[in-house]
């Protein structure tokens, strides 16, 4: 197994933490990845001795650093990450860096590709809270040959109040990786008029108008229709796909006593 790329990196700020979930706004790409680089950092406590041997250990999640490398730092996101104010001057747009700004908290996520027996496969990853610090700034004259100059994020991962610090899972397709992080991290807008849309044309439909059979595949396709709604981290390909499905079942439905 080995990884052989980092793509797509999203930031989205943390708008509401709960000893249930933690919910952010909307994310928005941070530039284009060169690489990520993650400590964590553990808390333990010395082994538990019982019958002259170590019988019970003890550890767990403290904090974290982690180090993005990009190809560029946009103004716009650099004012976001460090919590620094944008204003006019002049016609001129300013970010002012004040002595007490601190960036906000955000979720960050980004999608791998590993390579194993021939087969690409796409980890995703989501660090669900980070406050990242003012990089430092280091550039040099341009020699015979042309240097690449790239900025570094660092910044410090905690844990958030759901308990849980990171989220990951493994994708088939690049697209369904980038579809997983975007429903988490609210990236662009999800579309669910065309959903709700289906749900509400088979409400108006009578049962006992249908056979049996007919009617039971909409009511499912209803029923996990009406999850995917319901779902906050819905990703537009799932709110499609299960807006397809209400269709599909729709147009199959069997007119009883035909």
């Amino acid at each position: 197994m080995a990884r052989i790329g980092l793509k797509r990196p999203i930031v989205a700020e943390i708008t509401e933490e709960t000893s249930v979930a933690t919910v952010y706004g909307t994310g928005q790409v941070m530039a284009k990845a060169i690489s990520a680089n993650i400590n964590v950092n553990n808390v333990g406590t010395e082994p538990l001795y019982a019958d002259d041997e170590a019988s019970e250990t003890a550890s767990g999640f403290a904090d974290g650093t982690i180090e993005m490398n990009i190809d560029d730092l946009s103004d716009p996101m650099y004012a976001i990450l460090c919590g620094h104010s944008v204003v006019d001057v002049g016609g001129i747009s300013e970010i002012q860096a004040g002595a007490n700004d601190m960036g906000p908290y955000v979720g960050l996520g980004f999608t791998l590709v590993r390579m194993k027996n021939g087969v690409r496969t796409y980890p995703a990853r989501i660090i669900k809270k980070i406050q990242f610090a003012e990089p430092s700034e280091e550039a040099k004259t341009k020699g015979k040959e042309i240097e690449w100059q790239t900025p570094k994020m660092n910044g410090t991962i905690l844990m958030p109040s759901d308990g849980i610090w990171k989220r990951q899972a493994t994708f088939e397709t690049e697209q369904a990786a980038f579809d997983w992080i975007d429903g988490i991290l609210h990236t662009g807008s999800v579309d669910k008029t065309g959903l709700s849309a289906q749900i509400a044309a088979a409400e108006i439909l009578e049962p006992e108008d249908y056979t049996s059979e007919s009617w039971g595949a909409l009511a499912i396709q209803v029923y996990l229709g009406g999850i995917v709604s319901a779902n906050p981290e819905a990703s537009q390909a799932k709110v499609t796909a299960a807006a397809s499905a209400i269709e599909d079942a729709i147009e199959a439905l069997e007119l009883a006593g035909v």
